[in-house]
């Protein structure tokens, strides 16, 4: 017998699987005309990622509310930096996203740890999505913010723009504001905790 919810579940994701192509042709076409390389973060951030957060059912209205906003040194509080989007989904669980320009995401390794951590200490996220729309990454902490998955470990969680739309249900379960999303996000960070993981 046909479950007409899951029927209508697989629609919905799948409209929202083709809007994440309209995003990715705007911003292939952004890139050849040699666009991309002159937008500043905040250009990428209104131009693609908050496009992104949207498909991926994302509350506009409280992302709006978290949006970071830009000072010259980008210091937070206690001296740490400031995620660029601060996110509590509908389990209350927080999501931060940096954004970065395509140019600048490859930051210094011990720099990016550092920021990390903060994060981790001071907001108390475990989840920190690093993203360039050209790339992206996931960053999962353990609790301690000790250590984290990250490009080394056995499963990467990395993702050109190229792949959104191949790969959207990855994606869609790690950034999602779905039962998909705070299931898969609540899984890895019971990973993080493992030993491989460890820095």
């Amino acid at each position: 017998m046909v479950n007409r919810h899951e029927v209508a579940l697989k629609a919905w994701k799948t409209m929202r699987a083709n809007n994440i192509i309209k995003i990715i042709k705007k911003y292939e076409h952004d890139k050849l005309g040699g666009y991309v390389q002159g937008y500043s973060m905040e250009d990428i951030e209104r131009r693609y990622v908050l496009p992104m957060l949207e498909v991926l059912n994302w509350d506009m209205n409280k992302v709006n509310q978290n949006l970071f906003v830009r000072t010259s040194k980008r210091k937070g509080v206690e001296g740490g930096i400031q995620p660029d989007i601060r996110y509590y989904d509908k389990a209350n669980k927080l999501i931060c996203i940096e954004v970065q320009r395509p140019s600048t995401e490859n930051l210094d390794k011990e720099r990016k740890e550092k920021y990390d951590k903060d994060t981790v200490r001071i907001f108390g996220t475990r989840i920190v999505f690093y993203t360039s729309f050209e790339n992206s990454q996931l960053y999962v902490f353990s609790k301690d913010g000790k250590h984290f998955l990250h490009e080394g470990d056995p499963r990467p969680h990395r993702m050109t723009y190229e792949e959104y739309y191949s790969k959207f249900n990855t994606l869609w379960n790690w950034l999602s504001d779905s039962e998909d999303g705070i299931r898969t996000r609540a899984a890895l960070k019971a990973n993080a905790e493992r030993p491989w993981c460890w820095l």
